[in-house]
């Protein structure tokens, strides 16, 4: 189907992902965030075509734009191979951003105070709760400066003090630092995007779909009869071609990065196939298309 993008290429992708898993390597924070985002972006594709096959396609949109947006941290991390591990370690620790954004706000909820959670936090003997860290402010210590690592820049904003047990605890500016802004300069995802030459892609894919996340072009969707009113959903097919096209970039890119020589010629079958599929599917368009 030209609706969806192609299983057959989905499967090849989800072979390259295993062999890079099951590489020889040893498992580190930065392979562990690779590996989160190759799963989410697999995933993201499958669901994708499970929408528009249960034509569920305003959602569908959506969904591409959340998969763009893990392609987008997948092609800014595979970028430069001397930054790779930093990019992928600034991702893997930057979590404790949403943790403290969330204490941040928390006095302004009904559910509880900050530092009454922060106290129910420190006196929990559950292990999971805080991990390896003593208490909450021993946390943001730790992962403040595991994340400051991960960067080479000089940058005030970067920097932050490091709370003792007893401090309340206070937000640093290095806890709004996007973990891809390792030039100083790349603010938001639009910076990232346009820094990545995906202006074009972020154009179509991104931008476009921000009505159907706030529900603001509803109205635009509805149609009227006498007894009844429906939403018109659609969503444009060409959209695919970048996944499409997205699955052998990765799968290619993975090879560079996968050790084992087996593994590496696995890999590089595995690229021949989802070119030979992708091939098939372009011919098989161009000869409807000028049918």
């Amino acid at each position: 189907m030209d609706q969806i993008i192609d299983n057959a290429l989905l499967k090849q992708l989800d072979e390259a992902i295993k062999l890079y898993i099951d590489d020889d390597i040893q498992c580190d924070e930065s392979k562990v965030a690779v590996i989160s985002l190759l799963v989410s972006y697999h995933s993201r594709m499958n669901d994708i075509n499970f929408l528009i096959n249960n034509h569920r396609l305003n959602s569908a949109n959506v969904l591409m734009r959340v998969a763009f947006e893990t392609y987008v941290y997948l092609k800014y991390i595979f970028e430069k191979n001397n930054r790779m591990k930093n990019r992928a370690k600034a991702y893997y620790f930057h979590d404790f951003q949403k943790f403290s954004y969330y204490l941040q706000h928390l006095d302004q909820t009904s559910i509880t105070t900050t530092d009454e959670l922060i106290t129910d936090l420190n006196k929990s003997k559950n292990k999971k709760v805080l991990g390896p860290h003593k208490n909450v402010n021993n946390y943001f210590n730790d992962m403040r400066a595991k994340f400051r690592k991960c960067f080479v820049i000089k940058d005030q904003k970067l920097d932050f003090q490091l709370l003792k047990d007893s401090d309340k605890f206070k937000k640093c500016k290095i806890d709004s630092w996007k973990w891809y802004n390792d030039d100083g300069k790349t603010l938001d995802f639009l910076h990232l995007a346009t820094r990545l030459n995906l202006i074009d892609e972020y154009a179509a894919l991104y931008a476009p779909t921000s009505d159907d996340i706030h529900s603001d072009g509803l109205q635009h969707q509805l149609q009227f009869s006498r007894n009844q009113i429906t939403v018109q959903e659609s969503f444009d097919p060409l959209t695919l071609v970048f996944f499409r096209g997205s699955i052998l970039e990765l799968i290619q890119t993975l090879g560079k990065y996968i050790h084992s020589s087996q593994n590496r010629r696995k890999v590089t079958q595995r690229l021949q196939k989802a070119r030979t599929i992708y091939l098939a599917r372009h011919s098989l368009h161009l000869l409807k298309k000028n049918h």
